[in-house]
């Protein structure tokens, strides 16, 4: 059955929008149909370098004008509750970047405002698309470590080097925020939900790296459901750039994940650890692009669109986005309070 594209609206003029649209190029289910700016930023530039038929300086004068039926939000997150009201009073369905929010309170407006509006809400988790993070979430689900007891993430980035991510990072924005919410919800994804959080946060050593990327070291440390507990480990401080590193220790076996690209596993009795390949199908057809950012975005929004046009959830929800913004909100108040912050919701009904 022919099903007609989502007539889609970009709200954002800025970097994100250069993620946003050419990896909604990629996507057949979708039509681009205009960009709009905000705060009284100008689209028309956008409009013109993309070949995009309609510009809006104010994306609501877009959301009533422009005849879309979705909208996907590249502001920073400070404008995201907003524009989200805004989308659901119009019936838009929404693809929204992380962070979600500003709070973990205007996350959870955000999912019941789409929720009860009976709006498709999805969260911009494009790691999720990374065919080596499927591979291990693959793994896992397969019981190739058994049962989970212990799961690590360690980070060392250089401020003068290009991080190789698919999570670069963005000046004047809290690490906590950007590589914090993108490995809680991939720790989430594989592992199950999260029912206690802590964490801490130091300054930089050099005062002009804090200056440019607050918050440059962090740890959050994770209880799961499961019993298994977790930890994040970020020091973007680094003298060199070392990577990514994770490791998933079960009852059965170990995984280990490196700079999103190499998995290596060993079996309990194999006392060896060794690469495991990744599976071809895994692999995106999407065009190279120069920022790597684009092809993972494009994976996940051909699974938001189809997810509108046929009523089912093939990508991060809104969900998924407030639980996130509960666990990384969480551990920024446990140094705070000097102790661990329930996430489970029983404890602290929301």
């Amino acid at each position: 059955m022919q099903v007609n594209p989502l007539r889609v609206g970009v709200v954002g003029t800025a970097t994100r929008s250069a993620v946003h649209i050419p990896g909604l190029r990629h996507v057949p289910l979708v039509e681009v149909a205009a960009v709009a700016g905000i705060a009284g930023s100008s689209a028309s530039s956008v409009a013109a370098r993309y070949r995009i038929p309609e510009y809006f300086d104010d994306y609501r004068l877009m959301f009533r004008r422009a005849g879309i039926n979705a909208v996907t939000i590249a502001v920073p997150a400070e404008f995201h509750h907003g524009v989200v009201i805004s989308a659901v009073e119009h019936g838009l369905h929404i693809l929204c970047d992380a962070p979600m929010a500003r709070t973990a309170a205007e996350a959870r407006d955000m999912h019941r405002l789409a929720r009860d509006g009976q709006v498709f809400g999805s969260i911009v988790f494009p790691a999720r698309c990374i065919p080596a993070r499927i591979g291990v979430k693959q793994l896992i689900d397969s019981g190739y470590v058994g049962r989970l007891q212990s799961i690590s993430v360690t980070v060392f980035r250089s401020p003068y080097e290009r991080s190789r991510s698919m999570v670069p990072l963005e000046p004047k924005v809290s690490l906590i925020q950007q590589l914090g919410n993108d490995y809680v919800d991939t720790l989430r994804w594989w592992c199950g939900d999260v029912h206690a959080v802590s964490g801490a946060r130091t300054a930089a050593a050099v005062a002009d790296i804090e200056a440019q990327q607050p918050n440059s070291n962090f740890a959050i440390l994770l209880q799961f459901g499961s019993g298994a507990v977790g930890s994040i480990h970020v020091c973007a401080t680094s003298p060199i750039d070392l990577g990514d590193e994770v490791v998933i220790v079960g009852t059965d076996g170990m995984l280990a994940l490196r700079n999103d690209n190499k998995i290596f596993g060993s079996k309990r009795d194999q006392h060896q650890i060794a690469e495991l390949p990744i599976p071809e199908e895994l692999s995106s057809d999407a065009p190279a692009s120069v920022d790597p950012r684009v092809v993972p975005f494009a994976q996940l929004a051909y699974n938001w669109a189809h997810g509108v046009l046929h009523r089912e959830s093939r990508s991060p929800s809104f969900e998924d986005g407030m639980k996130v913004q509960e666990i990384v909100d969480g551990a920024i108040r446990s140094q705070d309070l000097a102790r661990w912050v329930d996430t489970s919701g029983k404890k602290w009904p929301v």
